[in-house]
């Protein structure tokens, strides 16, 4: 399997001697083409420090990340972006109308050589079940599960390689669930070289999609293991 993303002791220190790490460390992670790592632990131990940390978003996180075998530092941090791409839980808070949120993507660097696609956009929000009339909508007019839908869809629009995802059905009913499940299962099916790292709160999520799962404690500390999902992903 081609390994992708390979970071090496990351951490990211406390701001001061009275406070916790917002991400202990260090942290080893190597992502294999093909993988869906989830993330799991309690609230506050450093899962989304993790993400932001791989996604080279904290200026602040200690360590290496090396993409394809090659470093991720100075200016090859912006393409490293578009490919290993950070998916927040929700849709930041924008007076932007919907589409026009989404159309952005290709007029700014996330994907400036990538077209907007109406049809892909139109067959994604009816696969994670979100109305197409939310498009004529502002994004602070959505609700926690449209936001966190609308996240989803600006990212598979701009074809990352590897997708950071952050609880991405967290404010979701279980048909919700469901339908987001099988647009990433999916998406993983429809390019080998593809690859999720999920954080969630719901063990059976992790079991159902994930081939490895890294699990953190109260106090921060991690340990890994196989989940038993591995063989649908093999």
């Amino acid at each position: 399997m081609t390994l992708i993303v390979r970071a090496r002791g990351l951490c990211l220190p406390a701001l001061t001697p009275a406070t916790r790490a917002a991400l202990v460390g260090p942290v080893d992670v190597d992502l294999h083409a093909g993988e869906v790592l989830a993330v799991t632990g309690e609230s506050g131990c450093g899962k989304t420090t993790l993400l932001r940390a791989l996604a080279r978003l904290e200026a602040r996180a200690l360590g290496t990340v090396e993409y394809l075998g090659a470093p991720v530092a100075g200016a090859a941090v912006p393409a490293y972006r578009r490919a290993v791409m950070y998916v927040p839980q929700q849709s930041p808070p924008m007076v932007l109308g919907v589409e026009e949120s989404l159309r952005r993507a290709f007029v700014l660097g996330t994907a400036r050589d990538k077209a907007w696609d109406a049809t892909s956009a139109a067959t994604l929000f009816d696969a994670v079940q979100l109305p197409l009339a939310a498009l004529s909508r502002k994004v602070s007019e959505l609700s926690g599960g449209e936001g966190s839908r609308l996240s989803l869809i600006r990212a598979l629009l701009t074809e990352p390689r590897v997708l950071l995802l952050d609880e991405p059905t967290a404010a979701l009913d279980t048909t919700g669930r469901e339908r987001v499940e099988a647009v990433l299962e999916a998406w993983l099916k429809a390019d080998a070289g593809r690859a999720v790292v999920i954080v969630t709160h719901d063990p059976a999520q992790a079991e159902r999609l994930s081939t490895r799962a890294l699990s953190f404690d109260a106090a921060g500390h991690h340990h890994f293991s196989q989940a038993k999902a591995e063989d649908a992903h093999a």
